[in-house]
């Protein structure tokens, strides 16, 4: 039998995220969404708290995380926006390939950025 029960790191990442999106995103989606802005500081704000780095290890500037506290705030985001989601959950697309055959050519100077929301 499979347990999908979830880790207490992953209970601590999932609070987080969901004080996050109340806190930051969900007073302002909608004016956001009317006024047809994107707001980076959303991001900025979720690179502080090491939501953008979640897999990429620490070692590389990232918060060194497992896959299933990627994947939480990607479940949280939804909640509150598919586009902020989909921002967020596109950035990792990258992530698989490069750690799969890491060599240093590969751009892991870039990961840093990535991981702070820039």
């Amino acid at each position: 039998m499979i347990d999908f029960s979830l880790a207490d790191e992953n209970r601590l990442v999932r609070e987080s995220v969901r004080e996050f999106v109340a806190a930051e995103i969900l007073p302002n989606i909608r004016a956001w969404d009317e006024q047809g802005e994107a707001h980076s500081e959303v991001f900025a704000k979720m690179g502080e708290l090491g939501y953008l780095g979640a897999p990429i290890p620490e070692a590389w500037g990232g918060a060194g995380m497992d896959y299933v506290s990627l994947a939480i705030p990607c479940e949280e985001l939804e909640r509150a926006d598919t586009l902020i989601q989909a921002d967020y959950a596109v950035g990792y697309r990258e992530d698989r390939p490069i750690r799969c055959e890491p060599l240093p050519a590969q751009g892991f100077e870039r990961w840093p950025a990535l991981g702070g929301g820039r």
